[in-house]
This record gives C-alpha cells, structure tokens and sequence, in this order.
C-alpha cells in the first residue's frame, strides 16, 4: 500500500469548491425538502377529499357540490407533478 505521507496534497488545489458542487448536499436537502411540501400540499386535498376517508372518520361536512372532479382534479395534478419529478431526475 503507497505511503499517503509522502503525497503532494498541493497539486489538488484545483479540486477546492469542485466548481460549485461542493455545496451538492445542501442542495440535496433543499430539493428534498421542497419536494416533501409539494407532495404534502397534493396529498391533503386528496385524502380531504376522499369518499372513503370521509366516510370512516365521519367527514361528511367536508362533502360539496363537485366534490368528486375536485379530487380528480387535485389526483390528476399530483399525477403531472410526479411525472415531472422523474423526468427531472
């Protein structure tokens, strides 16, 4: 195994800051944490919204003319922002 005290950690100078990246995991959080509160702000209409749900915790107050193309509409947004999400990579 080649002794690491005898290497020249000078010439890795140029690898300081990585050109930006050196921040990466800070910028993984961010993603992250954004992405949880899109996801939380699509999931609680649908759950809201939801026939069944409504139906086992006693919601009834929460039923409205058009209920039902509200949730289609709030499940067809989370379904265009999840396919989104994953072209995005």
């Amino acid at each position: 195994m080649p002794d690491h005290g005898s290497h020249r950690h000078e010439e890795h100078g140029q690898w300081e800051g990585h050109g930006g990246h050196a921040n990466h995991h800070e910028m993984m959080v961010r993603d992250f944490r954004r992405r949880f509160f899109v996801s939380l702000a699509l999931t609680v209409p649908m759950i809201a919204l939801s026939p069944t749900l409504r139906g086992w915790f006693g919601l009834t107050g929460l039923a409205f003319p058009g209920d039902d193309w509200a949730l289609l509409g709030a499940a067809g947004r989370c379904w265009a922002s999840l396919r989104r999400y994953r072209s995005a990579g």
